[in-house]
């Protein structure tokens, strides 16, 4: 039994060290996207994909309630928070992206009602009620 207060101990130390990890690549996407570099944030959340992916294998292999101290719980619900934030962000810069594109190339918008409009407008359709007209 003297095995498990270090095996506890070497896993809490990898849990901090991948949360660590997690949280410099964290930094790094929202840094791109506050810089609107698209290669940057394409491979930062690349990476932190990945960082992800490896951080859920590391606390599905072991006991999570045996492992993650306070602090790191903490921790990783700080970053769930954030990723909350980056989403919003992300879909603000995504508005203000097509914004600008509709503002540059018009015929990038899409019609608000009905099929697209030529460059005098649309003709007008036929309901379908009446099949002829008499004057």
């Amino acid at each position: 039994m003297g095995e498990l207060p270090m095996t506890v101990n070497r896993k809490s130390v990898a849990i901090d060290a991948a949360l660590g990890r997690l949280e410099q690549r964290f930094d790094a996407v929202s840094s791109a996207i506050v810089s609107g570099d698209c290669a940057a944030l394409e491979s930062a959340s690349f990476g932190l994909r990945a960082l992800a992916l490896e951080f859920s294998s590391l606390i599905e292999s072991s006991r999570v309630a045996d492992v993650a101290p306070a602090p790191a719980a903490a921790r990783l619900r700080r970053l769930a928070q954030g990723m909350v934030f980056q989403r919003e962000n992300l879909a603000r810069r995504l508005a203000c992206v097509e914004r600008t594109l509709h503002a540059l190339v018009p015929g990038t918008r899409q019609a608000t009602y009905g099929a697209g409009a030529g460059p005098y407008g649309s003709s007008a359709r036929r309901s379908g009620a009446f099949s002829s007209l008499a004057a």
